[in-house]
């Protein structure tokens, strides 16, 4: 499997990462060795991860992981993860894919 630092050490030290770039070698990677990496997502919310999971279902299983400290209160928190369990169901269904859920436990901070 590549590791993104095969990819990051052969730039230049003080060259500015284009992370996308990166994200496209790693994918071309993953297919030249018939690989379906498994790749756990952090989201803060729905809307943040649509494109990324459109794109990563492609060549990844993927797992979200829900996790903001930042959201008050406890209801408000709730909310999110409902339109965010509903949104992975839905995509599912969609789509044909196994996307995972997983929850941290809300913790203000």
């Amino acid at each position: 499997m590549i590791d993104v630092e095969e990819i990051l050490c052969k730039m230049p030290p003080n060259q500015k990462i284009n992370y996308d770039r990166v994200m496209q070698k790693m994918v071309q990677a993953w297919e030249k060795n018939e690989q379906r990496p498994t790749i756990l997502v952090h989201v803060c919310c729905a809307p943040c991860s649509t494109y990324t999971l459109e794109y990563l279902t492609k060549y990844a299983d993927v797992t979200i992981y829900f996790a903001n400290s930042n959201i008050h209160p406890k209801v408000e928190y709730h909310k999110r993860v409902y339109v965010i369990k509903k949104f992975v169901s839905d995509f599912n269904e969609r789509t044909g894919n196994t996307v995972q859920y997983l929850e941290a436990p809300y913790e203000p901070n």
